[in-house]
């Protein structure tokens, strides 16, 4: 089956951290998972220089299942990630914009959003 996970929260949130559990929970159930971040999603494709005491790196957490599970895609909205110019993208992170998404959408069994 395949699931879209849609992410638009910052990194540091509550829904962000469930919606990276529940990215890892459909790899384990051997789901084909692709990844949006759009709005503040986009914080999760730039590593971050300092983490406040007790929150999870999730910059980090994502490239661990992409390299664990090689099929997993981490799209990161152009648009969004552009009106943050000061970000770079990182490696295994791939800019897409919302044709591709809708692309994904089409192709997709479920679609789960997480936001604020």
């Amino acid at each position: 089956m395949n699931l879209l996970v849609i992410i638009h929260c910052s990194p540091g949130s509550q829904n962000a951290r469930l919606g990276w559990q529940c990215v890892s929970s459909a790899l384990q159930l051997g789901m084909q998972v692709n990844v949006f971040f759009d709005g503040d999603g986009v914080l999760h494709a730039h590593k971050p220089a300092v983490l406040d005491r007790g929150l999870m790196n999730l910059h980090q957490a994502y490239n661990e299942l992409r390299d664990t599970h090689p099929q997993l895609s981490l799209m990161v909205c152009r648009a969004a990630l552009s009106r943050r110019s000061e970000l770079d993208l990182a490696n295994g992170w791939q800019t897409s914009g919302l044709t591709a998404m809708a692309m994904q959408l089409s192709h997709s069994a479920r679609v789960i959003t997480f936001s604020v």
